[in-house]
């Protein structure tokens, strides 16, 4: 079968030649958003069901001189070899990316990733210019926990397994590429990590068995999510590493329920002893239960309302981990539950830069990121602030 297609922003006939497509020819199904020709179409990531089943394509139907009917705005194409057709997406958005089910990049193991390609257009100025689709020669490692499953458990606004993409999105369009007082860290874009919706303890595991692929590499990972109970997978692999650790944390709930959900993961890196010793800045003395603070006392916790950012960190190995629900609401309306009276950017920036410089901090991660509670993309925006903050402290570090 043959036909051909016209598009405006390439006069010339385009011919497609699909006959008897069989899986050798490496066809995939990348999922595009929005209209064709559009400058707003972008890929993105399809949901974990739609691509449980990755038949082969036997036959594409076309009609001859039409474009197909956007009833929707989600639509498919088809790419070959990784390219998608200029029919329907020759324009991507600044923040588009293509997503693979298996990386074929580098030609290593690297178990429950999909690896992310940022759109080549993204113009050299910008910070996003620089991240790198191989892990060689970089610092540190990008990883994307695109689950929510603990947020629903706990009751919570569910959205956050979206959190990756809109920090992604974001990202793209924020920082300058070469800053006038410190060089940005090299930084490698793992991908996502393939959950399994609604299977809590089987996305934790492959949560931690992606992180030690990464640890492997010497790559300092920093993690987006996603529900607040990734933190604990993400840092139980870390301390399967370099052993025990002390925690900080950013977060007006102790989050130490005993039930799963996204309110357990610092009770379990305690029942665990992936962590020893526990602090907390933020706490909402409104929304934790004094069952809850007995618990956190009763192992080591501290609730920590004096020391201050410049003050010496503790000479041991460290997690840091912000929960975007820290902030007030006015700040990061799209978390999955909102805190009417939260931090300043500025407060918690001061701690985050600090914790970046740190070379006892050996991961960072910022949850709960909720894009369809969001307003004008302004937690999103926060979030990615907060990244970039974290890597100007981190390039503070001797090497």
């Amino acid at each position: 079968m043959f036909h051909e297609f016209t598009n405006k922003d390439h006069p010339a006939s385009i011919p497609f030649h699909f006959t008897d497509i069989k899986p050798k020819v490496n066809l995939r199904e990348i999922p595009i958003s929005g209209p064709p020709h559009s400058q707003y179409s972008r890929a993105f990531k399809p949901e974990p069901h739609e691509t449980a089943h990755r038949l082969p394509l036997k036959q594409v139907q076309f009609k001859p001189g039409r474009e197909p009917r956007h009833q929707f705005r989600r639509i498919h194409c088809i790419a070959r070899n990784n390219q998608v057709p200029p029919m329907c997406c020759q324009k991507y958005s600044a923040h588009a990316t293509v997503y693979q089910p298996t990386d074929t990049l580098t030609g290593m193991s690297r178990p429950h990733l999909t690896p992310i390609h940022w759109n080549p257009d993204i113009p050299e100025t910008k910070f996003a210019s620089r991240i790198r689709s191989k892990p060689d020669g970089c610092q540190i490692a990008l990883i994307g926990l695109p689950d929510d499953t603990g947020v629903s458990l706990n009751n919570g606004r569910p959205g956050a397994k979206d959190g990756p993409s809109a920090f992604r999105a974001s990202l793209a369009a924020m920082g300058v590429a070469n800053p006038a007082d410190w060089s940005w860290p090299t930084i490698f874009d793992a991908g996502d990590v393939e959950v399994i919706p609604g299977d809590l303890h089987a996305t934790h595991d492959r949560i931690t068995e992606a992180v030690e692929s990464l640890l492997e590499l010497n790559l300092f990972p920093i993690a987006i999510g996603g529900g607040h109970d990734l933190t604990f997978p993400f840092v139980r692999a870390v301390a399967n590493k370099f052993g025990p650790m002390n925690g900080v944390y950013f977060d007006p709930h102790l989050d130490v329920r005993e039930t799963d959900g996204s309110g357990m993961p610092f009770r379990r890196l305690i029942e665990t002893k992936a962590a020893n010793a526990l602090r907390i800045h933020g706490f909402d003395t409104m929304s934790n239960s004094v069952e809850h603070v007995e618990w956190f006392q009763a192992h080591g916790g501290r609730i920590d309302t004096t020391t201050l950012p410049s003050d010496p960190w503790p000479k041991v190995d460290t997690f840091v981990s912000l929960d975007l629900d820290v902030f007030d609401a006015s700040y990061a309306p799209g978390v999955s539950a909102m805190n009417p009276a939260g931090a300043t950017p500025a407060d918690i920036a001061r701690w985050v830069h600090s914790a970046g410089a740190n070379p006892d901090v050996r991961c960072f991660d910022i949850m709960e990121l909720s894009p369809p509670h969001d307003q004008s993309n302004r937690t999103a925006r926060l979030a990615a602030r907060m990244f970039l903050t974290f890597l100007q402290g981190f390039s503070e570090r001797s090497s």
